[in-house]
């Protein structure tokens, strides 16, 4: 299970230069209000999820939607009805689906679940292309306009026009498989493949900026 911890190599210290004191500052605060709750939330969905899981049983029947862990250290969901005898270890029948590997990815979006409104945009939203709304969420190329409902710790976008989007930094993107996901109707993408819907995965390149 990942544990979050405090990435950035540069910590505050009191005998750096003020100006350099100060940025650090801010990206230590940064860290601890846009990405560690995020963090945080992965966790413990992952979790969540460890405790509900059962091991894959030879001699059981499974169907969709049932999760197993494997022999393998990863967590499969069942796509298929009434298997049995399959091992999803392995597996090439198509019945089943890698749910969570051993070792998950982070969340590379920063202020994923929209809490952080520190311009205080209300109401209507209307951003000029590239304006920011919402941190680290600006207008895309056309422009945006949505609104917003903060419930809990997720914030609901309805965009009426145009898009969001959050530009992944170079030394945040790790490489490798990558899934986007959400919950709604709107479509996505990462970088500047197509448009489509929730659980769309792309391969990233280590330390190659890209936007989604």
């Amino acid at each position: 299970m990942s544990i979050p911890e405090y990435e950035q190599q540069d910590v505050p210290n009191q005998n750096q230069d003020k100006s350099v004191f100060n940025i650090n500052v801010q990206t230590f605060i940064d860290y601890f209000t846009l990405i560690l709750p995020g963090k945080l939330n992965a966790t413990v969905a992952e979790a969540e999820a460890l405790v509900k899981v059962e091991m894959y049983v030879p001699g059981k029947s499974y169907s969709h939607p049932a999760v197993v862990g494997g022999t393998d250290g990863a967590i499969y969901r069942c796509l298929g009805i009434d298997v049995i005898g399959d091992d999803p270890a392995g597996s090439i029948s198509g019945n089943w689906a890698t749910f969570m590997t051993s070792k998950p990815l982070p969340n590379i979006l920063i202020n994923a679940q929209g809490m952080v409104n520190q311009r205080g945009v209300i109401d209507t939203v209307i951003l000029a292309a590239g304006e920011y709304g919402h941190d680290r969420w600006k207008a895309g190329d056309a422009g945006c306009s949505y609104t917003f409902q903060s419930i809990g710790n997720t914030t609901t976008f309805t965009i009426t026009e145009g898009s969001l989007k959050q530009i992944v930094e170079d030394k945040n993107v790790p490489g490798g498989k990558c899934t986007l996901c959400w919950e709604g109707t709107a479509q996505g993408r990462v970088g500047l493949g197509a448009y489509g819907a929730s659980g769309m995965t792309t391969s990233l390149t280590e330390g190659v900026q890209t936007e989604v």
